[in-house]
């Protein structure tokens, strides 16, 4: 005939106190714990270096205000970004985009008339027609 045998238990065997008082016991021997060592404070208020960095939320897109503008064969969609940045136009730079100093000048007048040119980045996308059209 095989017996099982119990296993010792971690705890030892105490009389079953009523639940209040088993939440008095355990703030009691907490309380105790934290005077009894100084250095256990200061290990929790630490985070451990083993641990990863939360991660970033992610960033919100930017917000925009677009309009499309059409003549003849062209289309121009143009974005202004809230944030500041470059005056794009086909993913190149306006100066580089617009080769005269005149076509730059009309491409920022209205922006620097309200004083608006370094607050928004402008981005522009345009297809068809050509400067002669």
């Amino acid at each position: 005939m095989v017996q099982k045998i119990k296993k010792a238990s971690k705890k030892p065997a105490t009389a079953k106190e009523p639940p209040e008082e088993k939440k008095k016991s355990r703030m009691k021997k907490a309380a105790e714990e934290k005077k009894e060592s100084p250095q256990a404070e200061a290990v929790l208020e630490h985070p451990v270096e083993d641990e990863k960095p939360t991660e970033k939320k992610p960033r919100k897109p930017d917000r925009y205000f677009e309009a499309v503008g059409r003549r003849k064969t062209s289309v121009a969609r143009v974005r202004l970004f809230t944030r500041a940045g470059d005056f794009t136009v086909n993913d190149k730079l306006h100066t580089i985009y617009f080769p005269t100093e005149e076509l730059q000048r009309v491409a920022e007048d209205s922006l620097k008339k309200m004083k608006l040119f370094g607050r928004f980045r402008v981005s522009v996308k345009v297809s068809g027609g050509g400067v002669h059209s």
